[in-house]
């Protein structure tokens, strides 16, 4: 075997789900189907015939539909707990009981039996504490009479719901969405699923409302020979029925690399393949590569892109981005050679040593385009930072304490297969520097240049910061205006516009002498989030860091 894999979309049992009727008609309780489906979506529909490749019968399958469900999800939670009324929100079955079971990646069921009772009310408990548990928001939609709604991991409001009969419900989560959405299903409800087999090889969902679904293919009872299937971003709309045609239940085709090493060890170090999605960045699969082998394949992938990230120890990460696959392709890409990595090392002080010492981060910008980020040593300030291409870096040293300011050191030059030891760096304290200037603001595109924005706020003579709220992925070029005229001076690009979407979180800055004169910084590419944004008009230098996801 050539290639090792170590899937992370396998399912579990599904236990009690598939005791309850498989149909798929109309539903007027759920937010996997329309509500209102014979006003809104009469043609809302999505239908295939699955192909089981050459085999002696057709094995029970299950095929699933979910609405804006991403199985490349980062799952964090490791159990799921219903607690509520109906338990007298007994906390202690959390130890004594499994709670839900994870179908797929970030998708939680279980069968509960429940009372009639219109005060009905839950959380969806994560790893056993209340601290993380999905429940009710103020911008949270949920509706009790269908038992369907949105919830967030904060701990927030009791979760309501009307149970009409005494019955045993079904409880969907899925968390792979933002917000998470869940559903309660009486038995006799319509579901998002059906069960094909022997004979039976077609589908059929009706009344789903417009939107993407991912198609989940499961066959419980060999996953060996048919791993689950997940065929993603089905669009589908209230114009018309979409038929996706025969679906191979496991995909044909695949995705081949050949991996060297330029300096050709005698003993190959293993190399890790991450198997993505280029759109999320979602990991759906890991490959090895072992001393004895030279090529990787990706298999049974579902049609879309993918990228391809390549480590071993001490050489430089390699990403293959952008490959388009359609079930039935079989793609070589070009030959990747590993490159031998440098590192860079050195020691961080104090020019005044603090008592406690602070925190000292070490950031740099690697060849490929991330940002590494390393941590000084609390006690000897130590530090090590590595997998760097050949090249030239710059490295900036933030310091937690305000008493302390930030240091660039530039022209750090690092050759394959060493490291490159800068010394020690000091950090000075901050001796009472005052800027000329009453206010400085962030302009940029990010920011509509608007020229009204408040001042960046000045927390140490000459340092100031402020924050940026990014809705949704933007590359933005990025200026600090001095007052509100356009013609007033500026700090910006000590060279020219950077047009390429890829500049550094960090780096310097020049002063353009009035009328506009510097170059905006950037372009940067910030994903949705929370952004501290640090200039420093000492050491003319900038810092935009990351301080808080929004959006997913």
């Amino acid at each position: 075997m050539p290639t090792k894999r170590l899937s992370l979309l396998v399912a579990l049992p599904l236990f009690a789900l598939l005791a309850f009727s498989l149909s798929c008609g109309d539903n007027t309780s759920s937010p996997f189907l329309d509500p209102d489906a014979d006003v809104i979506l009469a043609e809302g529909l999505l239908s295939g015939t699955l192909d089981w490749g050459e085999v002696t019968e057709n094995p029970e399958t299950v095929v699933y539909v979910f609405k804006d469900y991403d199985p490349s999800c980062q799952a964090t939670t490791a159990s799921v707990h219903i607690t509520g009324t109906y338990s007298g929100w007994d906390t202690g079955l959390w130890d004594t009981t499994p709670g839900m079971t994870q179908m797929f990646p970030c998708l939680w069921m279980e069968t509960i039996s429940l009372t009639s009772d219109d005060a009905f009310a839950w959380k969806f408990v994560t790893n056993r504490a209340w601290d993380g548990s999905y429940a009710g928001c103020d911008d949270c939609e949920i509706d009790e009479e269908a038992r369907t709604g949105e919830v967030t991991p904060t701990n927030g409001d009791d979760i309501p719901a009307v149970i009409p009969l005494n019955d045993d419900y079904i409880f969907l989560l899925n968390a792979s969405s933002d917000p998470a959405v869940y559903e309660i299903l009486a038995e006799g409800d319509p579901v998002p699923w059906d069960t094909l087999g022997g004979e039976l090889a077609s589908f059929t969902f009706e009344n789903l409302l417009p939107g993407l679904y991912t198609i989940v293919i499961d066959v419980p009872s060999d996953r060996v020979n048919f791993p689950t299937r997940f065929v993603r971003k089905v669009k589908v709309t209230g114009e018309a029925g979409v038929d996706l045609g025969i679906i191979q239940v496991v995909p044909k085709g695949f995705i081949r690399g050949t991996v060297a090493f330029e300096d050709d060890p005698a003993v190959r170090p293993e190399v890790t393949v991450l198997v993505r999605f280029s759109d999320t960045g979602g990991v759906v699969d890991t490959l090895t590569i072992g001393p004895d082998e030279t090529t990787f394949t990706a298999e049974g992938l579902s049609d879309g892109a993918y990228d391809f990230v390549l480590s071993a120890p001490g050489y430089v990460t390699q990403v293959v981005e952008g490959t388009d696959f359609e079930a039935g392709d079989e793609t070589d890409l070009a030959p990747i050679t590993m490159l031998r990595a440098g590192n860079i090392s050195g020691t961080v002080a104090f020019s005044e040593p603090p008592d406690p010492r602070p925190g000292v981060a070490a950031i740099a910008v690697r060849a490929e385009g991330d940002t590494l980020t390393v941590f000084a040593d609390p006690v000897d300030g130590s530090f090590l930072m590595t997998d760097f291409a050949p090249g030239t870096y710059f490295v900036a040293f933030v310091s937690s304490s305000a008493g302390f300011r930030d240091t660039l050191i530039s022209d750090i030059v690092v050759t394959a297969g060493a490291t490159t030891d800068i010394g020690t760096v000091t950090l000075e304290a901050v001796a009472g520097y005052e800027s000329e200037y009453d206010v400085i603001r962030i302009v940029g595109d990010v920011t509509n240049w608007s020229t009204d924005r408040p001042s960046m706020t000045e927390i140490e003579g000459g340092v100031w910061v402020d924050t940026l709220e990014v809705a949704t992925q933007i590359c933005t070029f990025l200026k600090f205006r001095t007052a509100e005229d356009w013609g007033a001076n500026d700090y910006g690009s000590c060279t020219s516009e950077n047009l390429s979407c890829s500049d550094p979180l960090t780096g310097v800055v020049c002063l353009g002498e009035g009328s506009n004169e510097a170059p905006a910084l950037g372009q940067f590419d910030l994903d949705p989030g929370t952004y501290e944004v640090k200039l420093d008009e000492v050491n003319r230098t900038y810092a935009i860091r990351d301080i808080g996801k929004g959006g997913d």
